[in-house]
């Protein structure tokens, strides 16, 4: 009996785990549902005092974007229980989300002043491990702000969830504002691009010659943190193969210009774009103590860059045996290959 009843929890907390994890993967399409839906035209007499309600809300919400279009540039405006609360740690659990700190979980390494800029890898399809591990859960015990690309915040009600959770637009203003100010930032590196090389059995990062947010931190004199995720790389399938001059690759290359974003073509579980079950570790880097320049010198910034990749590296060289090690080895490529 009581063998049952754990093997009934089980399958209850797996459950409720799926549905958290689904939950998150629909917000984003829900809240365009949801505009559009108000939008509609009247379908009946009966629903159309209804529709014009909705018309109106439309419109007053779309004045409030109006005012409201700057506060991602301006630190945003992150709500405490909209990061913490149930529904986010069935979504870690989902994934069995760890963090692990390199030099032993030290919190008087962010005890100083000094802002930190923490540099997330890999991108992944849609970068889950970043929601698990920094997003719904503190990976440092201090306040920070998770950049994302403008695209995001013309989203009608995606936008207020994303502030909420605390992101900020990824322009290099606000972020350099965010860190004079003393406000640390968490930024996916390798961004849209890489997201269209992350496929199981692979780590390739687009950071070759990704230099703006060493730069940002010389600048700022702000530390910089690597962190790397093991198992981001492992959550979805590529249905197709996209190397680099592929047609396909050519047309979500075009597409990411376009739109800001790139449109990997994935598949998880049951072949729906739902993240298989997999662990998802992500191993942070000792702080990186950077002197402040205002005007670096160019061999400068590319001397910390390439200071910034071998600690990279090394984590990585450090944990894959444990953590991937049917992995192929860290690939750096170059972004504009």
């Amino acid at each position: 009996m009581q063998v049952a009843h754990r093997k009934s929890l089980k399958v209850l907390r797996r459950a409720s785990e799926l549905t958290a994890v689904g939950a998150w993967m629909s917000l984003m399409p829900l809240s365009l549902a949801a505009f559009v839906f108000l939008l509609r035209a009247p379908i009946s007499r009966r629903l159309n005092s209804r529709v014009r309600v909705g018309r109106w809300l439309v419109g007053l919400y779309l004045a409030w974007m109006a005012l409201d279009r700057n506060v991602c540039k301006s630190g945003g405006r992150p709500v405490h229980w909209a990061r913490r609360n149930p529904l986010w740690r069935l979504f870690r659990s989902y994934f069995k989300a760890d963090i692990i700190y390199d030099f032993g979980e030290d919190e008087h390494l962010f005890d100083s002043d000094v802002p930190l800029v923490l540099g997330c890898h890999p991108h992944g399809v849609v970068s889950l491990s970043v929601f698990a591990n920094v997003v719904f859960h503190s990976v440092i015990p201090i306040d920070y702000r998770i950049a994302t690309v403008a695209a995001n915040f013309i989203v009608p009600f995606w936008r207020d969830i994303l502030l909420a959770l605390g992101f900020v637009d990824a322009n290099r203003a606000t972020l350099k504002s965010l860190l004079v100010h003393g406000k640390s930032v968490a930024l996916v590196v390798g961004g849209a691009e890489e997201a269209l090389d992350a496929r199981p059995g692979t780590n390739d990062l687009t950071l070759g010659t990704r230099l703006g947010f060493v730069r940002l931190a010389v600048e700022t004199g702000a530390s910089l943190v690597p962190i790397f995720s093991f198992g981001e790389n492992e959550l979805f399938e590529q249905v197709l193969p996209n190397p680099p001059g592929s047609l396909l690759r050519d047309l979500q290359e075009w597409g990411k210009s376009k739109l800001g974003f790139s449109m990997p073509l994935v598949a998880g579980r049951w072949g729906l774009p739902v993240p298989l079950r997999r662990r998802v570790t992500s191993i942070v880097g000792r702080p990186m103590v950077v002197q402040k320049v205002s005007e670096p010198k160019e061999e400068d910034v590319q001397n910390l860059h390439c200071e910034y990749v071998s600690q990279l590296e090394a984590l990585y060289k450090k944990y894959s045996p444990q953590l991937a090690p049917n992995v192929e080895n860290l690939v750096i490529r170059d972004s504009k290959l």
